[in-house]
């Protein structure tokens, strides 16, 4: 019977695991198994997408209302992710609309549950674990039950919570000092203080329920002039906690690197300060994009087939100036066969093929960080020439004046810069027909071509003024 109870135990211990390790989000090819099914619970969403890359390969940014994520390293180009509840990456998952869950239950319930994260793993939670807990907690889970399952689960990573089921009382007592109140190394508590704990565990009290008492204890030095840090750090480890599950959604793809990195996380907060902290939170679901700043120029408008230029700017916060230059189309009109010139460059150009709005954005790079995308809009009308050409006073030739000058004074009435009569002026062919504009000394005259009534045309010739 023993036996039979102890094999219960270690198999409700391991579903616990996987249980819990839902913090750590498991991998996509994990969700697929009925094991991780069961233990993955992540909050109710609309829709989800998957990236290839880490999330550090993307920037995610926001347009006229509409949220759009562009990969910066592969082809997957620019997708709109408004209406997109979960993105999962190669290293974390982003979870939006957290706070549903979270406000599912009550403040008291949710902080304790947080806090049990840091008594047993010295870690701060994650959107998915902490998702499928709120989901426990509703059904009736006591806060005791809690802890005993979170101690059960911090037994499977022993090399990272440094709980065995070999070690004594005494160790599981300052391990939660160290954990819960800050205190181990100079600042360790007294033999007499373990002794009390354990002697609470002797009696018949349970890991779990001196876990919680410990906790509700910490908080009873606020403001105390000895050891009002101790509650101070405990406090500030939330905020952290509950700013990387519920605010930024975060969690990751293996239960290993969930513990190994919320730790990290969970260390950098101190009695007093939890920007550190944050910041490094917030690496895990933004990136550092924005210490560049880019800048693709003003829209425009342009007639169709004009050759626009681009050029971009950038600034940063770093020392590092020397940018590469990412331009990129990322929207035309159907069927257009628009493309930049070669990139990356300062300075691109495109000739925008159809009527309609282009989009181009810039991503600045120094080689390791890179800018949010700025994004010009370039609007090509189609060109309406004027009924009376103006004859060529040997004012403008296509040998001095740009593409874009052209089309304007075509679109005037100069029709002379279009020597070919395909509607474009100022082409190749354009400038090899073009006849001298200088007027002749012996008073002769430049005429327009014109068309003869039978459909001919006459290219423009001199005669006397």
């Amino acid at each position: 019977m023993k036996n039979f109870q102890e094999i219960l135990r270690l198999f409700a211990t391991m579903l616990v695991v996987l249980f819990l390790n839902a913090c750590g989000g498991g991998s996509v090819e994990q969700k697929e198994n009925s094991a991780s099914t069961m233990a993955y619970s992540p909050v109710p969403i609309n829709t989800s997408m998957t990236f290839l890359g880490p999330r550090s390969d993307y920037v995610i940014w926001q347009k006229s209302g509409i949220t759009y994520i562009q990969d910066m390293v592969g082809n997957a180009g620019l997708l709109d992710i408004s209406h997109v509840d979960r993105l999962i990456f190669s290293d974390v998952i982003i979870t939006a609309n957290m706070n549903q869950s979270v406000n599912s239950i009550s403040k008291k319930d949710y902080q304790n549950l947080v806090e049990l994260y840091i008594a047993f793993f010295n870690r701060v939670p994650d959107a998915d674990g902490l998702s499928y807990w709120i989901t426990q907690i509703k059904n009736g889970m006591t806060l005791d039950q809690l802890a005993d399952n979170f101690y059960n689960a911090a037994l499977q990573y022993s090399e990272l919570t440094g709980f065995t089921l070999a070690m004594t009382n005494d160790t599981f007592v300052r391990i939660i000092y160290k954990n819960v109140l800050g205190r181990s190394g100079t600042s360790a508590p007294p033999d007499a203080d373990v002794k009390y704990w354990v002697d609470q565990l002797v009696s018949g009290k349970t890991k779990g329920y001196l876990v919680v008492t410990m906790l509700n204890s910490a908080h009873t030095f606020k403001g105390d002039k000895l050891f009002g840090w101790v509650a101070d750090l405990l406090d500030n480890k939330f905020i952290v906690g509950d700013y990387i599950a519920n605010i930024k959604g975060i969690s990751f793809n293996s239960p290993q690197v969930a513990i190994k990195q919320s730790m990290e996380i969970a260390s950098a907060v101190t009695p007093t300060d939890v920007l550190v902290a944050t910041k490094k939170a917030s690496a895990y679901a933004t990136n550092t994009r924005s210490l560049i700043v880019s800048n693709a120029g003003d829209s425009q408008i342009v007639p169709v087939d004009a050759i626009v230029t681009l050029k971009g700017a950038a600034t940063s916060k770093l020392v590092q100036s020397n940018f590469i230059y990412l331009w990129a189309i990322v929207s035309k009109p159907t069927n257009s066969k628009a493309t930049l010139s070669s990139v990356p460059a300062l300075t691109v150009s495109f000739t925008p093929d159809l009527v309609g709005e282009y989009l181009v954005s810039l991503v600045a790079s120094d080689g390791i960080n890179s800018s949010l995308p700025s994004i010009v809009t370039i609007t090509a009308n189609q060109i309406e020439v004027v009924v009376n050409p103006i004859p060529d006073s040997g004012v403008y030739s296509c040998s001095s004046i740009s593409y874009e000058w052209a089309r304007l004074l075509y679109s005037q009435g100069h029709t002379y810069l279009d020597r070919d009569h395909d509607g474009k002026p100022c082409e190749a062919n354009d400038k090899a027909l073009e006849h001298p504009i200088t007027p002749s000394t012996n008073k002769q005259c430049y005429v327009n071509g014109y068309f003869r009534k039978n459909g001919t045309y006459v290219h423009g010739y001199y005669r006397s003024c």
